[in-house]
């Protein structure tokens, strides 16, 4: 790849007695870098999951839509650049159905900037052709509610209007927000979430 936008480190600070989710795991990284006293992580991805597992971590095989764990199961939440691969709004409504009241969440999302910034900037064709795609899938699913079929539709970003509705809608309260960007457009959209008593 000639080009790879940056990332701002993110603290994910619980408290040391927490049970944390990490959704979209991965290998554990994140999980080894939050506080917690039992951390799960949930990775669609049988390879990843394996070697989160390795690691000493409970990690399960599920998508962000359908979390297997009861409501009010976790005291905080990490989802780190996947909603873009996820059916967004569902996904956020099982963030919220699994987080405990008070419960803390970190959600870091991608914005139109990036894939902008893709397609302006970058060399390959390939990347390219992946910038324009993902425009084109999001601008359908904002209109349609569907994504486009195959790869073409794989991925979206997200918009501030998008999550603050999906955040009102489910009982998430935004606390602080940060946004890189690229041409004045969001690029990664840092949003630390509390859950509001019912």
């Amino acid at each position: 790849m000639d080009w790879q936008p940056y990332v701002l480190p993110q603290p994910f600070i619980f408290s040391h007695d927490s049970t944390v989710l990490d959704i979209g795991c991965g290998i554990g990284n994140q999980l080894a870098e939050c506080s917690g006293r039992l951390k799960i992580g949930v990775e669609p991805d049988s390879r990843f999951a394996s070697q989160c597992h390795k690691r000493g971590y409970l990690t399960l095989r599920a998508q962000a839509e359908r979390l297997p764990f009861a409501n009010a199961s976790f005291d905080g939440i990490i989802c780190k650049v996947v909603l873009p691969l996820t059916i967004e709004d569902q996904a956020v409504k099982e963030m919220a159905r699994v987080l405990k009241a008070n419960g803390k969440c970190y959600l870091i999302t991608i914005g139109c900037g990036y894939y902008i910034r893709y397609l302006l900037l970058s060399r390959s064709f390939a990347f390219r052709f992946y910038g324009l795609r993902t425009l084109i899938n999001t601008w359908w699913w904002s209109l349609t509610h569907l994504r486009l079929p195959g790869f073409v539709g794989d991925t979206t970003y997200q918009s501030h209007h998008r999550l603050r509705r999906y955040f009102a809608g489910n009982g998430l309260m935004l606390i602080t927000e940060r946004t890189t960007t690229f041409v004045g457009l969001p690029v990664f959209i840092y949003s630390e979430l509390r859950r509001e008593p019912k």
